[in-house]
């Protein structure tokens, strides 16, 4: 049985006096998909930043690993941000480098290795997301949304990274870029064992993960399996299960 990547215990959150989470928990399996959803100001964005050491708990404890990251110093914190990766709602690349340039690049700054081997690496990330090597030549202002989105994933795991965190993934993309996204997310999942948590407003994109996390009012209250989402007792949840569109997704339909 996998054992868990990262835990939250307790985390409190704040700004100043503005209390974001309570005593929140939760648990991300090794090796799993796992989805992070919540209504406007329900504190998603503190919790990525706080998953992805950019932000310190003011309360509580996170495990990384089983290891208590607030026992660590700050060489062991770098090392455990260089196994996170992470790919925000808005790409960041840089638009005046090809997608393959994009890869390289970011490969390069992180593992001390020649051009050629660099090369491969990236050619090999790119085909992980599907896309073809004429894509490799191309500028981000060439993509398509769909694309750009399979790109900027590829650029996210070009270090190899033990969890990748999704902001927002299918944000802007049609139905069936937004569909065809998720299978890729989860065919990475069973194909590689990288455990990669999203952050999501797309409904569509929980039929497809492991573990669903509701964030409500600086708590989880509910982790588990999105298709019993429907036997929970919360306002939020209650009403996001009510929708057409989740009811129908979850039909299969």
């Amino acid at each position: 049985m996998a054992g868990y990547i990262i835990q939250v215990k307790d985390l409190v959150s704040k700004y100043g006096q503005k209390v974001v989470h309570r005593g929140l928990n939760l648990g991300i399996k090794e090796g799993e998909l796992y989805a992070i959803v919540g209504g406007s100001g329900a504190g998603k964005s503190t919790l990525l930043k706080t998953l992805l050491l950019l932000k310190k708990a003011d309360g509580g404890k996170i495990l990384f690993k089983g290891k208590d990251i607030s026992n660590l110093s700050e060489k062991e914190i770098e090392d455990i941000k260089k196994r996170i990766g992470v790919m925000f709602q808005f790409s960041t690349m840089l638009s005046s480098l090809t997608v393959g340039q994009n890869i390289i690049y970011v490969i390069k700054k992180r593992y001390s290795i020649d051009y050629k081997t660099a090369l491969d690496m990236a050619k090999l990330k790119l085909k992980l997301v599907g896309l073809s090597m004429d894509t490799f030549y191309m500028y981000p202002s060439e993509l398509s949304g769909g694309m750009k989105k399979k790109a900027a994933l590829a650029v996210a795991m070009s270090t190899d990274p033990d969890i990748l965190f999704l902001d927002e993934p299918t944000s802007g993309l049609d139905p069936i870029s937004a569909e065809e996204f998720d299978k890729l997310v989860r065919t990475l999942v069973d194909t590689t064992g990288t455990t990669i948590v999203q952050i999501t407003h797309d409904l569509g994109s929980l039929m497809f993960v492991d573990t669903v996390a509701v964030i409500s009012k600086g708590l989880v209250v509910y982790e588990g399996n999105p298709q019993d989402l429907t036997n929970v007792n919360d306002d939020w949840i209650q009403s996001l299960t009510n929708t057409t569109r989740f009811r129908r997704l979850l039909d299969g339909k």
